[in-house]
């Protein structure tokens, strides 16, 4: 029986597919079942997998296109691998990455899953997510912080709890599936570039950023309900919305109320300490200053607007930061 299972959705993938193939039948860990999942592709990409002969590929031909959420859920439930890889059709997993992963899973039973650092293609520009399990949980607060195409999860969590990915939260699944395994085990970045991450215009995220963004919220809505133990009220939505996409109607007393609702998180963080406070506090202070960045830029510089300024907060030298940036 294989120890990994790694899932591969591709929806006409044909120009990238023969290296992303390839990166995973290289890897110097070799103990692997390699499910591929044709999603209803119009090119030639299931001529390319059917030329390879390698028996640990296992080829699902659909005709139909289904999405590849659907693809990753049957996979989850047909792996007989104990960890599950996810890999993209465009990617390339670097030689090593299934041994390194195997090899601290194997060392951290509480770890359910593992991401890695990873590098754009023609880039030197390196994704450096945070690597224990409590700088995550707080990074999460602002954004998906473990690189899909570089996990590895471990299958006997994901079905004794029925974790799936939600198909509503497409294109940001991944981060709604990151905050529901956070209940349920610890997670973890191996602080190592293990894969070779594309972008190109064909891509769902590329495609489909600005839907992405609004589902990525509704996450983040999600996690701070969870935090207050109740449903957020409408005016809670936009005050959290505000912080992590500034509009350009703010004002003075907008800025006084989401320093109020920023209290408010920090002060029921105190009852259940989900979070470093101090940490936490830094987090939200620093989308704050990204909305009073967005206040410059929309007032002229005048001794009455500073003093009004001072007067509902009182971060006059933040503000000579945020000038000086």
């Amino acid at each position: 029986m294989p120890k990994v299972t790694v899932l591969m959705p591709v929806f006409n993938g044909e120009k990238y597919l023969h290296e992303a193939i390839n990166s995973i039948l290289n890897q110097t860990f070799d103990n692997f079942e390699f499910l591929i999942f044709n999603d209803g592709s119009t090119d030639n990409s299931a001529d390319i997998i059917r030329s390879y002969t390698d028996k640990r590929i296992k080829f699902y031909d659909n005709l139909q296109n289904q999405g590849y959420v659907y693809h990753l859920n049957h996979g989850i439930e047909i792996a007989t691998g104990k960890y599950i890889a996810r890999m993209d059709a465009d990617d390339i997993s670097l030689p090593t990455r299934l041994k390194d992963q195997v090899d601290f899973m194997d060392r951290n039973p509480k770890v359910g899953a593992c991401g890695t650092w990873f590098k754009f293609i023609d880039s030197s520009y390196i994704v450096k997510h945070p690597k224990d399990d409590s700088q995550i949980r707080l990074a999460l607060l602002d954004n998906c912080a473990i690189g899909h195409p570089t996990v590895m999860l471990r299958t006997d969590l994901l079905r004794r709890f029925n974790l799936r990915y939600d198909s509503s939260f497409m294109p940001a699944e991944d981060y709604l599936m990151w905050i529901k395994l956070a209940q349920h085990c610890r997670l973890a970045n191996l602080p190592k570039v293990l894969l070779e991450y594309r972008i190109h215009s064909n891509q769902i995220s590329s495609a489909r950023k600005s839907d992405q963004e609004k589902k990525a919220q509704l996450v983040r809505n999600c996690q701070i309900e969870m935090l207050l133990n109740r449903s957020l009220t409408e005016t809670e939505i936009y005050y959290h919305s505000i912080l992590f996409h500034p509009s350009p109607n703010i004002d003075i007393q907008l800025i006084s109320n989401l320093q109020s609702w920023i209290n408010t998180i920090i002060f029921y963080n105190k009852k259940l300490k989900l979070y470093s406070e101090l940490e936490l506090l830094y987090l939200l202070e620093k989308r704050l200053g990204s909305v009073i960045k967005q206040l410059i830029k929309s007032k002229i510089y005048n001794i009455n607007f500073l003093n009004k300024f001072w007067k509902v907060r009182n971060i006059w030298v933040e503000f000579k930061k945020l000038l000086s940036r």
